[in-house]
């Protein structure tokens, strides 16, 4: 009889599994043929690595270490996004990888299913009182599935990191939980199960990504709400207590001296933001209240790739919600703890919330706010949400379940919606400007769909100035109102309406002069440098590069910026080395080459220990034909073999054969406009110098 019940219980979840799951894919289905956005483009559709052509070892690793993401790599996102590659065939084929993030969405609305079917059980068994109904953990999963603000979590697809991180560390916790129970049942292989879901969340889960750290924190959060101390003195105890111990409490004691040791790893990366620690610190209490506004009212006009129309607070009362939103976090924090014994539900919700965003909404230099940062933190408030749903009416279950449905058809239909604007770029574009006018993010992207999309460079260049005039600290938006404005310039274009603050072309080259180049130079010299500052300068090297003749008229303005990117003290090292390889590039591709020589030697000046300077220098010496210098420099280097790669002394070899062709008269530096070292070099260092892409 029990077998049959077990078996009807699984028939039912199944069933109830398939009907959620039919739900998702409906509602995502609009948004499954989008484009890559944002991230996806350095971490996917610009990383050849992962554009493999077969599974051999030798290209799947080159893929698994290509991810420009982070220091880890994040060598399983990347391994799948390169297994999907090979698969698609092609990066126009963005379905494949949409939908492979689908199907590890829905795999973890099972997971979350099971996972909250094992807390509601073990609460039932410390307090008889609280409600074990079957289906909440089931509307559970339905809610977090379903809910529009794990939407970029799914149509985005570098967030294949966040959703696969998700998985490994709900599967360790499912692992665990059966373990622990194991053990306060006095059952046998339970610390071979906690064990094992320690290391999958850990060791898989930050191999998508480094926040699966965090299940150091989430199993002592799940011990100390629905466990017993008084297991710690039963026979099982003493193992307890030692991976306790030496599991968690010392590598978060390591993780702790490690930062504490290494302050320049935060401090380097705040030099690539527009605010500082204590800012930050300041305003994520008001972006923790405006996501938990997100998870229970989703009004669809509210969310968005990006969030950057949210105001920093550069102090307690600037603006003035923000030492209200810090006073009300330690109070439901204090309320959490002290209601831990009659409400659990509620602490853990709560204390799950707020250990899910302790790395990426604390001290770390990231941006404000991101959606996708709530995908595993959410299971809790939604959590609570539907059980105080559930609780509602104790003796009318039905009708509990009833107004559930409806807020998850609710709940589906804006994502729906949301998934509908991610059907095309303009699409999402549009809507996201609608909605948030004041982010100048969404109308730099606006610009740029102008100026590509539809080459209409006159509306391009006015939501480039709509950019600049909203976020007057991101460089980015007046370099690309110059880039846009010498296109225009060059194509007798002007603004066309009255009062418009576009300049006829006749004007256009002073007015830069004396209006934007100056306070570019000015800035890039002093301000923090953004990722997307550096990339958008990386992009105009890119430019000049290609095309020298046809963007001559930005090479002046290009080997300005950059020298003052090389002066500013607050540069980064990655930022330095990128700088240095592009004034290279884009000197030596406009024949410049006394230009390529001075920054090859200050570069080396800098940095003497790194080879591909010398390279540098002796390819610019070879360009100005001093070949005796560039020889004796090479054959210096060379003496060195040991130290060097493989790669490195192909290098050497190249030069030293262009040498001795030079000398032998069977071609002539002016016929080189662009050296194949400047190539080599870009490749060595660009990999690593181009600016990381931290969400």
């Amino acid at each position: 009889m029990t077998s049959w019940l077990r078996t009807r219980a699984l028939i039912v979840a199944l069933g109830v599994y398939g009907i959620i799951a039919i739900a998702v894919t409906l509602a995502y289905f609009p948004g499954l043929h989008g484009p890559f956005v944002f991230d996806d483009i350095p971490n996917i559709a610009h990383n050849s690595a992962i554009q493999i052509s077969t599974l051999c070892p030798s290209s799947l690793y080159a893929a698994v270490v290509s991810s420009p993401s982070s220091a880890l790599g994040r060598p399983l996102a990347i391994l799948s996004f390169a297994i999907n590659y090979f698969i698609a065939g092609d990066l126009t084929n963005t379905f494949d990888f949409k939908l492979a993030n689908l199907a590890i969405h829905l795999t973890n609305t099972a997971l979350v299913y099971w996972f909250v079917l094992l807390l509601l059980k073990q609460a039932a068994k410390t307090n008889p009182t609280l409600t074990n109904a079957q289906w909440l953990p089931a509307l559970v999963a339905a809610f977090w599935a379903l809910h529009p603000l794990n939407l970029t979590s799914v149509l985005y697809v570098v967030q294949r990191m966040t959703s696969l991180s998700a998985l490994f560390v709900l599967l360790g916790m499912i692992l665990f939980l059966h373990g622990r129970q194991r053990v306060q049942e006095q059952k046998r292989h339970g610390m071979t199960l906690i064990v094992g879901g320690w290391l999958t969340g850990l060791v898989l889960g930050t191999g998508a990504k480094e926040t699966a750290v965090l299940i150091l924190l989430y199993i002592p959060l799940t011990e100390y709400i629905f466990f017993s101390r008084a297991d710690f003195r039963t026979a099982a105890g003493k193992p307890l207590r030692a991976f306790y111990g030496l599991a968690i409490v010392l590598p978060l004691l390591a993780i702790l001296a490690w930062v504490l040791t290494h302050p320049q790893f935060v401090q380097e990366s705040y030099k690539m933001r527009n605010f500082d620690m204590t800012a930050r610190l300041l305003t994520e209490p008001r972006i923790l209240w405006f996501y938990l506004y997100l998870l229970f009212v989703p009004n669809i006009t509210e969310f968005s790739l990006f969030h950057d129309d949210i105001p920093i607070s550069t102090g307690l009362f600037t603006p003035w919600t923000t030492l209200p939103a810090i006073l009300a976090l330690v109070a439901l924090t204090a309320a959490a703890f002290m209601g831990k014994k009659k409400y659990p539900i509620f602490s853990f919700a709560v204390l799950w919330f707020l250990v899910g965003h302790s790395l990426e909404s604390s001290f770390l230099p990231l941006e404000i706010a991101h959606e996708h940062r709530n995908y595993l933190p959410a299971i809790g408030p939604l959590m609570a949400m539907v059980y105080t749903l559930g609780s509602a009416f104790p003796d009318r279950n039905r009708l509990s379940l009833a107004l559930c449905i409806m807020l998850a058809v609710a709940l589906a239909s804006v994502t729906f919606l949301r998934a509908q604007a991610w059907a095309s770029e303009e699409q999402l574009i549009v809507t996201m400007v609608q909605h948030h006018p004041r982010s100048a993010s969404a109308q730099a992207m606006l610009a740029e769909l102008y100026a590509v999309r539809k080459v209409d460079l006159i509306q391009a260049q006015r939501h480039y100035e709509a950019a600049a005039a909203l976020d007057p600290n991101e460089m980015s938006y007046p370099i690309r109102i110059l880039i846009n404005g010498v296109k225009m310039s060059s194509l007798g274009m002007n603004g066309g309406e009255k009062g418009s603050s576009l300049v006829e072309p006749d004007q256009f080259h002073t007015v830069i002069s004396t209006q934007l180049h100056g306070h570019i130079k000015d800035r890039l010299s002093h301000n923090a440098l953004t990722p997307t500052t550096m990339l958008t300068l990386d992009d105009m090297a890119s430019r000049i590069t290609q095309a020298p003749l046809q963007y001559h008229d930005l090479y002046p303005y290009a080997i300005d910026w950059y020298r003052a990117v090389l002066k500013n003290p607050n540069v980064t090292r990655d930022a330095h080395n990128a700088s240095v390889i592009h004034l290279f590039e884009i000197s030596t591709a406009a024949g410049d080459h006394a230009t390529a020589l001075e920054t090859a030697v200050t570069a080396r000046l800098h940095d003497p220990a790194d080879i591909s300077y010398a390279l540098m220098e002796a390819d610019a010496r070879i360009s100005l034909h001093q070949l005796g210098r560039a020889e004796d420099m090479l054959l210096h280097i060379k003496h060195d073999s040991s130290r060097l790669s493989p790669e490195i002394m192909n290098d050497i070899d190249i030069l030293l054969t262009k040498i001795r062709t030079i000398r032998a008269g069977h071609t002539k530096t002016s016929s080189e406009p662009k050296p194949l070292l400047s190539q080599k070099t870009a490749r060595y260092h660009l990999p690593f110098s181009e600016p990381k892409t931290t969400r």
